[in-house]
């Protein structure tokens, strides 16, 4: 209080923007730069540019950490996405139709080409000239369906053996029909009437 009463000359405060300009040729522009950060360390004592150092040093290993975290997250869900696209192209590679799909999809006609002889075909089903497209009355293939489904359950029974559908049914037509042209066509005459009910 006498100090300042008396008029001593006391250290007044030096303005950073003051301090650069003589010493380094620096300008108010420069405030916040390295000259900046070069003064604030200077001004620091060794124990405090220590801790600064430090903790200067886990900001970064933290930074780092959480875009290493955020690159193999990202590369995760890359790698994911990559794995969904083969999983879709071989879902659609495997899906290949069924035999029945064309002979079911053709519209009303006079004839269409057999199914061929592949093993996907059912047995009943194989054949690779033309098949006469007829269809049948409603009641007479409901007929024709539960005389099978009967004479299946009777044949299993008589040879105490399980026997598919499709075999049992080209063993049921040989039996009904002699003739090879109706024993082509009775089955996809069947096939089709199902279909269209």
């Amino acid at each position: 209080m006498f100090a300042i009463a008396a008029g001593l000359e006391l250290t007044p405060y030096k303005s950073l923007a003051g301090i650069l300009s003589k010493r380094f040729g620096g300008t108010a522009d420069d405030i916040g730069g390295p000259m900046t950060e070069a003064l604030v360390m200077a001004s620091m004592s060794t124990r405090e540019r220590m801790e600064h150092v430090e903790n200067q040093l886990l900001l970064k290993h933290r930074m780092a950490v959480k875009y290493r975290r955020a690159i193999a997250e990202q590369r995760k869900q890359t790698e994911d996405m990559k794995e969904q696209e083969l999983k879709q192209q071989s879902r659609k590679i495997m899906r290949t139709p069924h035999p029945l799909t064309h002979l079911l999809s053709q519209k009303r006609c006079e004839y269409f080409v057999g199914l061929g002889t592949d093993p996907s075909v059912p047995q009943v089903l194989q054949f690779e000239g033309k098949v006469y497209c007829r269809t049948l009355e409603k009641a007479e293939a409901e007929r024709t369906v539960h005389t099978i489904w009967r004479s299946k359950r009777e044949f299993e029974g008589t040879h105490n053996i399980n026997v598919t559908l499709p075999d049992y049914l080209y063993i049921f037509l040989q039996r009904k029909f002699s003739k090879a042209q109706t024993l082509r066509c009775a089955p996809h005459a069947v096939q089709i009437t199902l279909a269209k009910m």
